[in-house]
């Protein structure tokens, strides 16, 4: 068995360590005997979704995620196919908000690729704390790192958990 990651724009949306998340990705498969195959997709790519089965959209500053806003906005109706083709699409930070209504760049809002029912609005008190995650779904929780100052809303969506 193989899968093949997408890495979106990792020359650009890569603020915390992006790489990072795929490395385990793909040793997590190894240790499983699956074979992972990574490709890096740049501005200006054609993103192969018929032969992908993961893709990775990772955070950047306001500037790089304002360019990938506006390619992904060209290739928005395949990107919507492959998630409702049960695609999986693990979006972290800036590429989560990315795929919502609108967010907050340099102040301004900005219309995002509406594929969720989320929004993201900004504060000034910024979030740096260890996490730990309660999910229905899984025995253990998870435990990570928030380092933001956004407010996500998913309106009627269920949170990952608590």
């Amino acid at each position: 068995m193989k899968i093949n990651i997408a890495h979106l724009f990792p020359d650009l949306l890569n603020l915390y360590g992006d790489k990072g998340n795929i490395a385990a990705l793909k040793k997590r498969l190894e240790w499983r005997n699956i074979e992972a195959e990574v490709k890096e997709y740049k501005i200006g790519d054609e993103i192969d979704f018929k032969n992908t089965d993961i893709i990775l959209l990772g955070g950047g500053s306001d500037r790089e995620q304002l360019s990938v806003l506006e390619y992904l906005s060209g290739c928005r109706e395949n990107l919507i196919d492959y998630i409702e083709n049960n695609g999986v699409l693990l979006a972290i930070c800036g590429g989560f908000e990315l795929l919502g209504k609108y967010s907050y760049f340099n102040g301004a809002k900005i219309d995002c690729l509406d594929i969720l029912d989320i929004y993201t609005k900004f504060a000034q008190t910024r979030f740096t704390e260890n996490v730990i995650l309660k999910t229905d779904f899984l025995q253990r929780p998870i435990v990570g790192f928030e380092n933001h100052s956004g407010r996500t809303y998913i309106n009627n969506l269920l949170p990952l958990g608590t």
